[in-house]
């Protein structure tokens, strides 16, 4: 039995379309979060990531609990599953041109066969949901041991599919600009948490302008993720991001629950102290 023959018999189905993961006592569901694109003084929804929440009879369960207890021998198995998972409940969200943005997680990126094992699995994933190839971004992370060559290929391969990538950088860090050159990603994702601190810096923020200009550059739209504070929100505004996210805006919720179609009024955005409010238009 291949990957997606396993995927496929780990996922059920309820009367109204939804898809849940199942794992031994466990059932994972699909948690969706708006992005946001600066659009004319306002913030328009355009895509989501996607995320997922272990639940046993119920009840959300920690993940360090269900990797220690769940019958799990592959652990990016779960992550492929997932995203099977999110590529088939996007059309519960209703909206039908959202962009969505999945991780690839790949342990060992100059592995060349698990690479294309993966990408093949997804596309097989793709096929069957609902989802075009033009709305799927893959999104890469941990980049920094891949030999530069093999990274060619690996975007190359993503490309000649019809995917988009999203260079993620993990954690308090910049995206390396080798591999930005090399890549030349239509999305880059900083981390948000510590946005406002390089902003602030001479130095640093010198380096994160550079930076932004070679996405400019590239025609790379730069996505802050993880704003949930005012100082951090204030920030990207300043960079000028094209897309932002974060608790601030919308938090993740539950395939199948309402989604999130207004846009957001920017003049409306009211700030006092660390209290943040965005008010719905």
């Amino acid at each position: 039995m291949d990957r997606f023959d396993r995927i496929s018999q780990s996922i059920l189905t309820d009367e109204v379309g939804i898809r849940t993961g199942r794992i031994g006592d466990y059932r994972l569901k699909t948690l969706y979060r708006p992005i946001y694109r600066r659009c004319r003084g306002q913030l328009v929804p355009v895509g989501v990531t996607s995320s997922w929440l272990p639940t046993k009879a119920g009840q959300p369960v920690d993940r360090n609990v269900f990797f220690n207890t769940a019958p799990v021998t592959d652990e990016s198995e779960i992550d492929q599953l997932c995203n099977a998972l999110a590529l088939c409940n996007l059309e519960n969200t209703g909206v039908e041109t959202l962009d969505l943005h999945v991780a690839l997680d790949i342990p060992d990126w100059n592995d060349g066969k698990r690479f294309a094992a993966t990408v093949q699995t997804m596309l097989e994933w793709l096929d069957v949901s609902n989802v075009d190839r033009s709305q799927a971004v893959f999104r890469l992370a941990g980049l920094e041991m891949c030999e530069r060559e093999r990274l060619r290929d690996h975007a190359a391969r993503l490309r000649d599919e019809g995917l988009r990538i999203d260079l993620r950088t993990v954690g308090a860090g910049l995206p390396d600009a080798a591999i930005v050159e090399i890549i030349q990603p239509e999305i880059a994702t900083i981390d948000g948490t510590f946005l406002a601190r390089i902003a602030a810096a001479r130095e640093t923020g010198r380096l994160f302008d550079v930076l932004l200009g070679q996405f400019r550059r590239f025609g790379t739209a730069v996505h802050i993720d993880h704003l949930d504070s005012s100082d951090r929100l204030l920030a990207a505004f300043d960079t000028k991001a094209d897309l932002l996210q974060g608790d601030l805006l919308a938090m993740p919720d539950l395939a199948g629950t309402s989604f999130p179609t207004e846009a957001l009024s920017v003049q409306a955005l009211q700030i006092s102290g660390d209290d943040f409010a965005v008010m719905r238009r």
